[in-house]
């Protein structure tokens, strides 16, 4: 097997016995990965591969209508019948068992709740019209001839500048199949 074909198995970790492991085991786990990078033994991007191999297994490919299921969706009835034959099903350190989730109310029949999600909704459209305005405003250059924007606040009557809005993001890894 080559070296590359063994990144994505945990980089190392033995995967046999691994329902006894503690919170620093899994702490130690992750410093370790570090420090393989850190030592030159694998490659971030290497690491990130293995990562985002593991999370798709689990977890699924894609999302929507085009997502595939992982292992944790094909597998969900499944654990759920072993839970429910064990009330205390316990694998080394692990317990499970079921619980209800995405619990949602539905309030529809409501007249009154209808009338406050319509004011809401229609509120939710203001905002994002004035967010695209806002988008395309403009900062005032008077050395390149922009000149100031004003409007009327209409709860004070005071004239303001309509200025662009701050813009900010952080900078993250991307990782993408390679059609070959």
């Amino acid at each position: 097997m080559s070296k590359e074909k063994q990144v994505p198995i945990l980089l190392g970790t033995e995967l046999s016995g691994i329902q006894n492991i503690n919170r620093n085991d899994i702490d130690n786990i992750k410093l370790s990965w570090v420090d393989k990078i850190n030592n030159g033994e694998c490659r971030a991007a290497e690491l990130y591969t293995a990562i985002t191999i593991i999370n798709e297994v689990f977890n699924g490919q894609g999302s929507g209508k085009y997502k595939k299921p992982g292992v944790k969706d094909l597998i969900k009835d499944q654990l759920l019948d072993e839970v429910a034959n064990d009330k205390s099903l316990t694998i080394g350190r692990f317990k499970f068992s079921s619980k209800e989730t995405g619990v949602k109310y539905d309030y529809s029949h409501d007249p009154v709740w209808n009338d406050l999600n319509e004011k809401i909704e229609n509120l939710k459209s203001q905002i994002k019209a004035r967010e695209e305005r806002l988008k395309t405003a403009v900062k005032p250059d008077l050395m390149r001839g922009i000149e100031a924007v004003t409007e009327l606040d209409p709860n004070t009557g005071e004239v303001f500048e309509v200025l662009p809005p701050s813009k900010t993001s952080t900078t993250s890894p991307s990782v993408e199949y390679v059609k070959q």
